[in-house]
């Protein structure tokens, strides 16, 4: 609801929210990524990194191939809906998953 209120006062491809890949099972995140699509949000793809320092450091992480694989998928879907993977701003895609435009 939030979200579709601030796409609503910013307009779409304005408000970016994020996604961490390997946290859930793909189809999830891509689930995820469809529902901000539809309603005008960019989803940023960041990869789950385990650190000693978390509760979840024993949680593996997850492979290239499967941060790959769903960074084409959800490139896939966001283009469905007349949009890219964010964030837009090339510098700030440092830690996240995304593709040259």
């Amino acid at each position: 609801m939030f979200i579709s209120e601030a796409v609503r006062q910013f307009g779409k491809g304005k408000v970016r929210s994020s996604l961490i890949v390997g946290l859930e099972e793909k189809e999830n995140t891509l689930q995820g990524v469809k529902e901000l699509c539809k309603i005008g949000c960019l989803p940023v793809l960041s990869p789950f990194v385990p650190d000693v320092r978390i509760f979840l450091h024993q949680r593996e992480k997850p492979s290239p191939e499967f941060l790959l694989d769903t960074l084409l998928e959800a490139t896939d879907i966001a283009r469905e809906y007349g949009l890219n993977l964010g964030p837009e701003c090339v510098p700030c895609r440092h830690n996240s998953l995304s593709m040259e435009d």
